[in-house]
């Protein structure tokens, strides 16, 4: 843990996208299908703690989500990444839920991708 010396420390928190705001595709690699939309729905207990940690000054939220496996598969493209992630962040701000960043992994392990 880093010490911070400051009187006002600023806290960050990084969440997952897939199975833990929204509900993961059953199949997973949530947006490859043209059905996404739909498909997507919030867990109710992430939307209260995304309302209540983002209502707070001194912490700022995140999202950090790992999409290297769908993109290595070729299953959707970084451009529907970001396009699932700002229609995400539109809900949630009808919510009254404003993030202070979306960040997604592109990166895939070889060891893990099977063709």
């Amino acid at each position: 843990m880093v010490k911070n010396s400051s009187p006002n420390p600023v806290y960050l928190v990084g969440v997952d996208r897939d199975g833990t705001i929204t509900h993961d595709d059953p199949d997973g690699y949530f947006g490859k299908n043209n059905s996404w939309k739909e498909d997507l729905t919030f867990y109710d207990y992430a939307l209260d703690g995304l309302r209540k940690l983002t209502q707070h000054p001194s912490i700022k939220v995140v999202v950090a989500t790992n999409q290297g496996g769908g993109l290595a598969r070729k299953m959707f493209t970084e451009e529907q990444i970001q396009e699932v992630n700002h229609y995400i962040d539109s809900l949630l701000q009808k919510e009254d839920i404003t993030l202070d960043g979306w960040y997604y992994s592109s990166l895939a392990s070889k060891r893990r991708i099977r063709r």
